[in-house]
């Protein structure tokens, strides 16, 4: 079989997964707080085409008005924003015993060695590199949702999501 063909049949076989675990996930209300419109705009389609119910905020002190109004399950988080950025923005919202218990994830081009102490300092162990490919964000939303997830980690070390989806994973049906 030529590369090309293996190529086809393995983003088929991805595409099959992505489905199947897209359709036992439960729905989140999903609130993305990204100052790059283009880049917001791409990860709330991503989401609310996995079935999420998803806001967005240019902006930390927008965030925290938007969480206020409506409680969300998952906070994507970039680091890198005027006004207040992302790690102001976590640690804010962490002065609220109930928003403080929602999973945060930070969403950055930034390395995660970079920004893993301060992350674990605030309590974020999730983190989703830019650009993100579906696995990526797939596994974030498996860990966060589903407390059964072979990928929950919970050991307080920053998460960081492969870029291409596993050869093998227990979670998710075979595509064969």
């Amino acid at each position: 079989m030529a590369n090309g063909s293996r190529l086809v049949l393995r983003r088929v076989a991805d595409s099959l997964r992505l489905r199947n675990m897209c359709q036992e996930a439960p729905m989140a209300k999903v609130l993305v707080v990204e100052d790059e419109d283009d880049i917001r705009q791409l990860l709330i389609e991503d989401l609310e085409g996995r079935g999420h119910r998803v806001r967005g905020a240019g902006n930390g002190l927008i965030a925290i008005q938007q969480v206020k109004q409506r409680m969300p399950d998952i906070i994507f988080v970039d680091i890198m924003m005027p006004i207040m950025d992302g790690f102001d923005l976590i640690l804010k919202l962490r002065e609220t015993p109930e928003i403080a218990a929602i999973p945060m994830v930070l969403v950055t081009a930034m390395n995660a060695r970079d920004a893993e102490g301060k992350a674990r300092e605030l309590g974020v162990e999730h983190f989703l590199p830019k650009p993100w490919e579906p696995w990526s964000l797939d596994f974030v939303l498996d860990q966060i949702l589903n407390p059964k997830s072979t990928a929950r980690k919970g050991d307080g070390k920053l998460q960081v999501y492969p870029q291409r989806a596993p050869e093998r994973s227990t979670n998710y049906p075979s595509a064969a």
